[in-house]
Formats: C-alpha cells, structure tokens, sequence
C-alpha cells in the first residue's frame, strides 16, 4: 500500500469517518462536538469537521478559505467567537532515509531538559517532542544535545515525526540525523512516516524534502470559544 493511501487511511480514521472522503472533489462536513474546526484537505476531498452548528454554514466556501487558519477563522466569526491556529503543511514517505546518523541515540529525559532550557516555549511546544512516544538525540562531537526528534504512533499505521534543534547547532545537520533515525525506525516498525509543518517554515520544509517526503496536503485549525470539548488531532506540531 502505497503512503498516501496509509496517510488518508489513517487521516479518516483520526477524524472518525471513511477514507472514502479523499477519494472524491470537494468538501465533506463532519459534525463533532470538538471546541474546534479542523480542516484536512488531502487527496481529492477536503474534510471539515467541527460543531454542527458551525460548520453547517461554511458549506459552499471556496475550498482555498478553509485551507488557510485566518480566512477560516474570520469567516467563523473571527475573535473572540473564533481563534486561528494555524495551517500546516502534510508530508508522507514510506522510503528509509538511510543516511550516515552519525551519533545519534535514545533520548533520555534530561536530554530533553537540556533541549528544552536552550530552546524558545514557543520553539518546544511546536516541536511536538513532549508528546512523542520514542525519542533520539544528535549531539556534538563534544557530547552536547545538538537536536531530538521521535515520533508518535497514529492509528497502528502512520508514525507522526516532530524534531527540534538547539539554536547554537542549527544548520550543522544535527536535525537531519536526528530525524532520519526517527524516520528509519518508524518505518522499521511497519509504519509510514507523516512530517507536519506550520506553512511559512520554509526551513521545516526543506528538511522534510531532503529526508524524502513527499507534501500530500494540509491541515487547518481554529478554536472555538463555545463549543463542548477538545479534538485531540487539532494541535499544529
């Protein structure tokens, strides 16, 4: 099975409904009693979900609106009623990276310590390693943690990989390594890896091509203030 497939698969499954949706033009409203609309446009369909009573409107909004966070956002009603969150390019690879990882290893606790005290709140929580269920570590010749990346598991079938690099180290392919041992053993575990990165974060996306994954699609959040309770898939890593 090809990783797109897996990644709309897995998607569907996410959002609770068939991956039928990406396989057909146009949009499909899913009401969820989420305190968030959540847009994921991949393959053919584009899914909206969110409260009933506020996606019923959107329905013939041209699908560009709902693939970017502020014109959704605005459209919902804007603040206080509506808060983006952002929108967020969609990459998948079934492909090993099998590149030279140099010294990379498993992550501890205290690693992650370090690479959070030398890194931005903002810069961490992007990141997405807190939430991540296996973690590696690049580090510098002189032993310091230079970067992290993991992955979590997402439905038995895609391996979801978030990486950071300490400021003093970028650009010395700490994050690569870091990130191609995430890839490598996500795939040795029969998973396809999926790369999710803020739109605009060009130096995100340049990581993601050289690692050899493929952009599919994107993903789309906005808060609501007046719905009943959190999707768990809404956060952009």
């Amino acid at each position: 099975m090809d990783a797109g497939t897996v990644a709309r698969r897995a998607w569907a499954n996410r959002l609770g409904t068939s991956p039928d949706v990406f396989e057909h033009d146009g949009l499909v409203m899913l009401a969820r009693p989420w305190d968030g609309v959540v847009v994921v446009d991949l393959g053919r369909g584009c899914v909206v979900a969110g409260p009933g009573t506020v996606i019923d409107g959107p329905a013939h909004v041209d699908r560009r609106v709902m693939g970017d966070a502020d014109s959704l956002a605005a459209l919902l009603g804007g603040p206080p009623t509506a808060r983006a969150i952002g929108t967020a390019d969609l990459w998948f690879t079934g492909i090993p990276v099998g590149a030279d990882l140099g010294d990379t290893t498993e992550a501890t606790d205290a690693d992650l310590a370090t690479l959070r005290a030398d890194c931005s709140p903002a810069e961490f929580d992007e990141s997405g390693l807190a939430e991540l269920s296996r973690r590696w570590v690049s580090r510098t010749a002189a032993g310091a943690v230079a970067a992290s990346a993991g992955y979590a598991p997402w439905a038995h079938t895609l391996a979801h990989v978030g990486v950071l690099s300490a400021p003093p180290h970028r650009g010395q392919g700490h994050a690569y390594r870091a990130a191609a041992r995430a890839v490598d053993e996500a795939l040795a575990e029969g998973l396809i890896a999926q790369w999710r990165c803020r739109v605009g974060n060009d130096a995100s996306a340049r990581l993601a091509q050289r690692l050899g994954f493929t952009w599919a699609g994107r993903q789309t959040a906005v808060r609501l203030r007046q719905a009943e309770r959190r999707d768990p898939g809404s956060s952009l890593g």
